[in-house]
């Protein structure tokens, strides 16, 4: 974000750490600013007001009941300022880690108008749970 500020850069990180707590379940249950929302078998949201705003991200299970996805609304920078796109994190290669179940692999991509850019990918190789 090149040193940008301002509320469209918190919201944009706030989503992003939002999307991350597959990867830290002892940090999301911490949170008492977290508001949560069931959907059922297949889901489930969390969300919170960062300044005015406020963001969400919907998070997608599978048949064993392990986070595949999550989604949300999510700013990026473009030069004159921020627009906000369809943004998603596809979870996969479940594994215990340190006594807690998680996704190991993730691919982060923004739906823009001239098609999917997928701009991350990560694998979590090893983990220490420590807040």
């Amino acid at each position: 974000m090149g040193g940008r500020k301002g509320p469209e850069v918190l919201a944009m990180q706030a989503v992003r750490s939002l999307a991350e707590l597959p990867w830290k379940p002892p940090f999301a249950l911490a949170q008492t600013d977290l508001k949560w929302e069931d959907f059922g078998d297949d889901g489930f949201e969390a969300s919170l007001v960062i300044g005015d705003e406020p963001v969400s991200v919907r998070f997608e299970l599978d048949e064993d009941g392990d986070i595949v996805r999550a989604s949300s609304q999510r700013y990026y920078d473009v030069p004159d300022g921020f627009v906000k796109a369809p943004w998603h994190v596809r979870f996969s290669d479940h594994v215990d880690l340190n006594g807690v179940r998680m996704p190991q692999t993730a691919v982060a991509t923004y739906e823009k108008q001239g098609g999917p850019w997928t701009y991350w990918h990560g694998k979590v190789i090893s983990t220490k749970m420590e807040y």
